[in-house]
């Protein structure tokens, strides 16, 4: 694994570690009814520590779906990337936009970016499956002083009663290396 700016590096793992919950909650926002909790169950890459995140939950308190969150550290224990999926149970009465979600999750997390003196910039949506489901997908390259220091990507589906997100943030050159293993679990959500 390359070196890392030591300036940026602090900086960059403080964002994968918050940045991906900050999206999830935009998901949540958006799916603001009277859900039930559900399981997500991902199969996580080997060499990837993987953990059940608490559960998202709605205005009255109730959980709204299910989030699992995997880490990859190098040797030393530092933090390379994250991954973090989350499955929301819909009423059958509520459709989901995939659009919409995708849209507002691109905007919150370039405003959570800007908020930390980065520029994100970000792809317009294209189509893309998570498991047999349509999707969209979003990349995201987060710059410092014209340096790219963090690529970021977003992948939200929806089908019947169920509507998925699932991130990846990496510094640029473990994103690079680890895209194959993205794919993977994008595939078999």
């Amino acid at each position: 694994m390359a070196n890392h700016d030591p300036e940026t590096q602090p900086l960059v793992m403080t964002l994968v570690r918050f940045a991906l919950p900050l999206v999830s909650v935009v998901i949540s926002l958006l799916i603001a009814f009277q859900t039930y909790a559900t399981d997500l169950n991902v199969e996580w890459p080997e060499g990837w520590s993987s953990s059940r995140q608490p559960a998202l939950l709605d205005a009255q308190g109730q959980p709204t779906g299910s989030r699992q969150r995997a880490v990859l550290q190098d040797k030393d224990g530092n933090q390379l990337a994250a991954m973090e999926g989350t499955r929301l149970a819909v009423p059958k009465e509520h459709a989901v936009s995939i659009e919409n979600v995708i849209a507002t999750m691109r905007k919150a997390l370039q405003f959570h970016y800007a908020q930390l003196g980065l520029l994100a910039n970000c792809t317009k949506p294209t189509e893309t499956a998570l498991g047999d489901l349509r999707g969209l997908q979003v990349m995201c390259t987060m710059t410092a002083r014209g340096e790219t220091v963090l690529k970021h990507a977003l992948v939200t589906a929806a089908g019947g009663q169920v509507a998925y997100s699932l991130e990846y943030a990496a510094v640029p050159i473990a994103f690079s290396e680890h895209l194959q293993e993205f794919l993977q679990v994008r595939k078999l959500l």
